[in-house]
């Protein structure tokens, strides 16, 4: 990511630190499903839990949404 040895440890210093758990279990209807506005998460750090048959996350890129695709056999 081009970033010093300790850049995220820095950046940690000073801030307060929470937790945030979101579970979006798939939906039978996708035609119904609302879904999030496109947002940046505000923290440094996001973990995401991996389901091969579901897709969601994008990331903007140059202006465009993309598509994360699951990585397989994990």
């Amino acid at each position: 990511m081009g970033l010093e040895k300790h850049a995220l440890a820095e950046l940690h210093i000073e801030l307060i630190q929470g937790l945030r758990v979101n579970y979006y279990p798939p939906c039978n209807n996708p035609e119904q499903v609302l879904g999030l506005s496109p947002h940046s998460d505000t923290t440094t750090i996001t973990l995401l839990i991996q389901d091969d048959d579901v897709l969601g996350l994008e990331i903007r890129n140059k202006g465009n949404w993309v598509p994360v695709k699951p990585i397989s056999d994990v």
